[in-house]
């Protein structure tokens, strides 16, 4: 049966500039100003419900989304971990889709056994399904950052509250110590993006982007080269944060990655 829609309620647009590294024939570096992916008054997105012998991967056909995004935004590292009645939401679609149901192993050996038994000839037993995608497993890469502050995180990537949250966020006491999460160049380090105070971005290599926001204060200022666990400025709570935490984003090029995939 075909759960009824929880459309996501839109919300105001809050401005995130991301500054893209651009490379230009010019001697100059020229900035690209992307404004943050928002879930906005027109473009739909629903929550579906899993229903017995679904998963992951099916669900992902089913929508033609891409399964590591849908992985990413819903905080799910383990494809054969989803449940019955668990809540998926599934960017850009705009009505609930049927998915096509797993058969069961069960199902498919149910065939005469002691047949098989006087005849010579192996029979396989059907693979996992899991198993036969293994080029659209979901993919992490522990380690691949570090952590830019210990502390706990109080809100994490993906739909919240009908915004889309973009990165991470971890409480800490005002002026702990933020550090590089990887070496790269400082390309941004101000306090112009409406809401988020202080902020930081460096670029890394492979087209990395990591994003610090509501810091107290940046110890970096733009085009300064940074070390991977170099401290870059203290937590703050500028902005509109309405107590101490850092705001961290991960992004390959311009698109937001859940950060969990990326640190230890």
């Amino acid at each position: 049966m075909i759960s009824s829609p929880h459309r996501v309620l839109v919300s105001q647009s809050i401005v995130l500039l991301i500054l893209a590294h651009i490379l230009t024939a010019c001697p100059t570096p020229r900035w690209n100003i992307i404004e943050e992916d928002r879930i906005e008054e027109g473009e739909d997105g629903v929550y579906h419900i899993v229903n017995r012998g679904e998963n992951l991967f099916r669900i992902a056909k089913a929508y033609n989304v891409d399964l590591q995004e849908l992985a990413e935004i819903n905080d799910i590292e383990d494809i054969s971990q989803i449940k019955v009645g668990q809540r998926i939401f599934i960017p850009g679609a705009k009505e609930i889709k049927k998915v096509e149901v797993m058969q069961t192993v069960e199902n498919t050996q149910t065939t005469e056994p002691e047949k098989e038994k006087k005849n010579n000839t192996t029979t396989s037993k059907p693979k996992n399904e899991t198993a036969q995608h293994k080029s659209d497993e979901i993919k992490t890469y522990k380690g691949r950052f570090i952590w830019p502050v210990n502390g706990k995180v109080i809100s994490y990537f993906g739909v919240r509250g009908g915004k889309n949250h973009k990165g991470i966020d971890i409480a800490a006491p005002e002026g702990t110590k933020i550090v590089a999460s990887e070496s790269g160049t400082v390309i941004y380090s101000d306090d112009k993006l409406r809401g988020y105070g202080n902020v930081i971005i460096v670029k890394h290599s492979d087209n990395f982007i990591t994003v610090y926001a509501h810091n107290k204060v940046n110890y970096v200022k733009e085009n300064d080269v940074v070390k991977k666990g170099q401290v870059i400025g203290e937590v703050g709570k500028t902005g509109n944060a309405e107590a101490p935490h850092l705001h961290f984003e991960i992004r390959d090029n311009t698109k937001a990655r859940n950060p969990l995939f990326y640190l230890p």
